[in-house]
């Protein structure tokens, strides 16, 4: 999974398996620039047709990555 902001990759996380996880990515200020309004993108490098990986049981034939439950920024 990588975390972008603009062309910079702020963070890669491995993740290793199909649980849940929860991570803590500190961000200096500076990354976010000068814009009054940032987009923080989200990619993975991996990514799974549930159609294709279950052999046609589930139907789903959307290509999927990761789901992302819960996101916020704190400042420090």
């Amino acid at each position: 999974l990588s975390l972008r902001i603009g062309d910079t990759t702020i963070d890669i996380i491995e993740l290793s398996s199909g649980e849940r996880s929860y991570h803590v990515i500190p961000i200096v200020a500076t990354a976010f620039g000068t814009d009054e309004m940032v987009a923080i993108s989200f990619s993975v490098d991996q990514t799974f047709v549930p159609s294709v990986v279950t052999n046609g049981e589930n139907p789903d034939d959307r290509e999927l990555g990761i789901q992302l439950f819960y996101s916020f920024l704190e400042t420090s």
